[in-house]
């Protein structure tokens, strides 16, 4: 799912390589920690990026390694977002689950 990044030079694959692995830690972490939001998950990508990129090019604009980090973090980021749809339905399903579950037993000791 990530953008290919056969047509990069060494650097810019490096750069590529080293967000990926601090996206890597930096998402696991907020996954983990609750009310951590795609808006700031996003900022924090795209922060890593251009950090990243500017260490290994000495500058972000215009460059193909840029544009591959940038493409990573859009479909991190809406993979997140399907997640936390999923996420919002199962605790709903769960909730009608078990208000059908409580009526059941009202409903048979009258």
């Amino acid at each position: 799912p990530f953008a290919s990044a056969a047509q990069l030079s060494a650097v810019e694959l490096h750069a590529v390589q080293a967000f990926r692995r601090r996206a890597v830690v930096d998402l696991t972490r907020a996954l983990e920690a609750s009310g951590t939001g795609v808006p700031q998950l996003s900022e924090k990508l795209r922060n890593i990026a251009s950090e990243e990129v500017t260490t290994a090019l000495g500058e972000t604009s215009g460059s193909k390694a840029s544009e591959h980090c940038e493409q990573d973090a859009t479909e991190v980021l809406e993979m997140l977002g399907a997640l936390e749809e999923q996420r919002k339905e199962r605790r709903q399903l769960q909730e009608r689950r078990a208000d059908l579950l409580a009526m059941g037993f009202q409903n048979s000791n009258e």
